[in-house]
C-alpha cells in the first residue's frame, strides 16, 4: 500500500473517531464515559460551599488519623518549621444516600505542591471513620477565604445523571472514573 493511501486512511479513522455523536457512549475495558449535554450554564446551576476551619471536630479529628502516615512525614520533614494548617471542611450529600460526603481542602505543599495552596479532597465518613477518599486535585484557593459565605471558589453541580461536578476557581470539573478538568 503507498503511504499516500495509508495516511489517508489514517485521517478518515480519526476523522471519524473524532465526529462521535455527543450523546454516545464510549465503552472499553477499563472506563465508560457517556458525554451528558449541558444547555444551561453550570455557574447558575452551582451550589457553593462554604468551609470550615473550625467546625466539624470529629471529622477534622478523622481526616487526621485517615492521612496519620502523611502528618507524620509533614512533621518530620519540617521538624521546627512544621505548621499545623487548618483542614478546611464542607458537607454536602453528594451521592443521596441521606450521609453527607465530606468536602475537604488540605493546606500546604504537601498536598498541593509548590504551585498550588494545598489539595481538594471528596470523602466519605460514616459516622466514625473516613471510608474512602478521591482526590480532586491541587489548587490554589485562598484558603482564608474558604469560611467567607459568597466566597464562591468551590461549589457543586448536580446533574440529572445523579452525578456531581465541581465548579472550582471558575473551571468545570467533570468525574468521569478520574477528575477532568473541562
Amino acid at each position: 500500500m503507498s503511504k499516500g493511501i495509508a495516511v489517508c486512511l489514517l485521517a478518515l479513522a480519526i476523522s471519524l473517531s473524532c465526529n462521535m455523536s455527543a450523546n454516545e457512549t464510549l465503552d472499553q475495558t477499563t472506563t465508560s464515559v457517556q458525554t451528558e449535554i449541558v444547555t444551561t450554564d453550570p455557574i447558575d446551576q452551582t451550589i457553593w460551599l462554604t468551609f470550615s476551619a473550625t467546625d466539624y471536630d470529629k471529622e477534622r479529628a478523622a481526616v487526621k488519623q485517615y492521612f496519620s502516615k502523611d502528618y507524620a512525614i509533614i512533621e518530620k520533614v519540617e521538624g521546627d518549621y512544621y505548621i499545623d494548617y487548618p483542614i478546611y471542611i464542607a458537607e454536602h450529600d453528594l451521592n443521596n444516600d441521606g450521609n453527607p460526603e465530606l468536602i475537604v481542602f488540605l493546606v500546604g505543599t504537601y498536598w498541593g505542591g509548590a504551585s498550588a495552596s494545598g489539595g481538594l479532597y471528596v470523602m466519605f465518613y460514616d459516622g466514625n471513620k473516613i471510608t474512602c477518599d478521591y482526590r480532586i486535585a491541587n489548587f490554589p484557593i485562598d484558603y482564608e477565604k474558604l469560611d467567607q459565605p459568597g466566597n464562591n471558589q468551590v461549589g457543586i453541580i448536580r446533574r440529572d445523571t445523579g452525578n456531581y461536578d465541581f465548579m472550582i476557581l471558575g473551571s468545570l470539573w467533570k468525574y468521569n472514573m478520574q477528575w477532568i478538568k473541562q
